[in-house]
Formats: C-alpha cells, structure tokens, sequence
C-alpha cells in the first residue's frame, strides 16, 4: 500500500503559507538500495526544503545507494550493521544489548561506520541509529571512542 502524503504535504504548506517552521527530526530506516520510495521521499523532502536522515543498514547496503545520497536532502547514518536480532525468544527485538559480549558490539559497529564511511564519505552524518531503537547503556558509552558523535 502507497502511503498517502498529501495530509502531511498540506499540513506543511499551510505552515510554510503562515511562515512558521516544523522543529523536526525526519527519519527513515533500513535503506539499502535506490527504490521508488525512496525516490519520493527524496521528491517530498526537496519539494518541502526538509532534508531526512537516511538509516541505512552497513552489511547490505549496495554501491547504488550512493548515487542518490546528497548530503543535502538525503543524509546518510548508521543503523546498526545487519538489522538481525540477537535478542533470545521472548525478549524484544534488539541488534545491540546485554544479550552480546560488548567487545563485539564494539567491534561490529566500527566495522559499520567504516564501510559507510568508505560508501558516503564525508557526507556520512556520524550518527548511530540503534536497530528497534534499544541499546546497552555500556555500548553508548564506546560510541564516541568508535567515531559517532550522535546517538
């Protein structure tokens, strides 16, 4: 099913019409190739003046990916390295907590930030977006000693 955007486009529009701005923080998760989707959620955000910072997922993220990455519209981040849940049965979904030696969450996530980084360069924003958005309070702690600067 195609979202329907167009609540949200004249939302924004009555409030660009009014001049007033929308603090906002626009994300969307597990990119790892060009899709039509994408392709309009890049539309909408050069159409509105609002950029969104793309989580994209290390292990299968494709060379194609970079084509359509600005910096500008589409800002690249860390979501994780493979998006697999290590969590055991029962448990909530979760890529990076107590349920993994730190040392190699640790380790995963420089790998992570290395490979984007060899993908997007210097428009990687280093920002590391946990997979369902749980992390081990003790890996938090490495994420500057690793590279990220936001969490």
């Amino acid at each position: 099913m195609k979202p329907d955007w167009a609540a949200l486009d004249t939302e924004l529009t009555a409030w660009a019409q009014a001049g007033l701005t929308l603090p906002l923080w626009w994300r969307d998760d597990d990119a790892i190739e060009p899709t039509p989707a994408l392709e309009q959620l890049s539309g909408l955000s050069q159409k509105l003046g609002l950029p969104v910072h793309l989580a994209v997922i290390p292990a299968n993220a494709q060379n194609s990916l970079r084509e359509v990455i600005d910096g500008h519209t589409l800002i690249p981040v860390v979501h994780g390295w493979s998006h697999q849940n290590h969590a055991p049965k029962g448990n909530k979904k979760a890529e990076y907590t107590e349920h993994r030696p730190l040392a190699d969450m640790a380790a995963e996530v420089t790998v992570s930030l290395r490979r984007l980084n060899d993908l997007f360069g210097n428009i990687l924003c280093p920002l590391f977006v946990p997979p369902w958005n749980r992390i081990n309070p003790d890996l938090i702690e490495e994420l500057p000693r690793i590279g990220f600067g936001i969490l």
